[in-house]
């Protein structure tokens, strides 16, 4: 039985003509190899002799040893385990005790860029990797943003449990009741935001307008977000002076409103394997209100603990979902129109690439 279910299939694959986040680029050494995964496949991610980064195959094709955990030399890395080495195109260069490389002793490279603060790898038909096709994010310092470092947390859940919880700001207001719920100081579930497909994903807006606690002059808040195929969370929130929504009629507040504070959220959902997932996320600042709002550090304590309620959340899910028939019929709510579209997106790649 599949770890997700999806109406009545029974097994599960995942999108492979796509990019997919492997690291932040802050995790890379120049002289040292790391190992990662997605979708199944183990990257070893490294820098040849002029610091170009390489991604390839984290398994050396003698005995499967990580190559990860292996040396790199100048253009070379060799595996650890029994010394076999190979070049940065993947092809074996040497094996001790022999000047015979046995056949298809190969090395599978995989595209990668660095975008954005982010390591892109392409893991499907490298003939088809696209760079255009790198969904625009906000990366920890361009001009308009200033961010935090970013970080990563691993799930004991496959993926689309994540993306459904990233489609739907519905449970801030009761899986983060005392942190990021209590940080807003609104009510995210009474009030479906508004749902449009894109190219690629998502674009899922609102105003924020009922306050659990309301104060004379609170503002007024604009959240909008793209989330993109395959799990790529790229969110503004505004913060306006009170009467800003009516005077915009409720739409997008034009440019020439300008907000008193603004910040983004940038996240990236890589399934590891069908029943693992690495979750990369990073916040930030719009530079005019850098000090304006609460101290980073405080900012970054209650997001690590929101953080740690989903991860909570999302594995006891995924815990149930395992005890349950595929079968078993589920409610749908107002809330669920987004990660509905999205469950509906991912399905339709699959059979793209399927040939159905």
């Amino acid at each position: 039985m599949s770890m997700v279910p999806r109406d009545g299939c029974d097994t599960m694959t995942f999108i492979k003509n796509i990019w997919y986040v492997a690291a932040w680029a802050s995790e890379l050494e120049a002289d040292k190899p790391i190992g990662r995964a997605g979708i199944g496949e183990p990257i070893v991610l490294w820098h040849d002799s002029e610091g170009h980064l390489i991604a390839m195959e984290d398994r050396c094709p003698h005995r499967h040893a990580p190559l990860s955990m292996g040396r790199t030399r100048g253009d070379e890395i060799q595996c650890m385990y029994h010394g076999l080495t190979f070049s940065k195109e993947g092809r074996c260069v040497r094996v001790p005790g022999t000047e015979t490389i046995p056949p298809n002793t190969v090395v599978r490279q995989f595209p990668v860029v660095v975008r954005d603060d982010w390591v892109w790898v392409w893991l499907g038909d490298p003939d088809l990797a696209d760079e255009d096709k790198i969904p625009q994010a906000f990366g920890l310092d361009n001009e308009t943003y200033k961010g935090f470092p970013g970080s990563h947390i691993d799930y004991e859940a496959n993926y689309e449990l994540v993306n459904d919880n990233l489609t739907d700001l519905a449970h801030l207001d009761f899986v983060h009741e005392t942190t990021l719920g209590a940080m807003t100081g609104r009510i995210w579930s009474e009030d479906a935001p508004r749902v449009r497909q894109i190219e690629g994903g998502l674009q899922i807006e609102r105003w924020l307008m009922n306050s659990i606690d309301p104060q004379p002059g609170q503002p007024e808040t604009w959240n909008e977000y793209r989330y993109m195929l395959p799990g790529f969370f790229l969110q503004e929130v505004f913060m306006y002076p009170p009467g800003t929504a009516e005077r915009c009629s409720f739409e997008r507040p034009p440019e020439d409103i300008q907000p008193v504070f603004a910040r983004f959220d940038q996240q990236a959902v890589t399934p590891i394997s069908e029943t693992r997932t690495r979750y990369f996320f990073s916040a930030g600042v719009r530079r005019q209100f850098l000090g304006g709002g609460p101290p980073a550090d405080e900012v970054l304590k209650t997001v690590n603990a929101a953080f740690a309620e989903d991860h909570a959340m999302i594995e006891g899910q995924q815990r149930i979902w395992n005890l349950t028939d595929p079968a078993t019929p589920k409610a749908f709510i107002p809330n669920d129109k987004a990660p509905s579209l999205f469950r509906k997106m991912i399905a339709r790649r699959l059979e793209l690439e399927a040939g159905s």
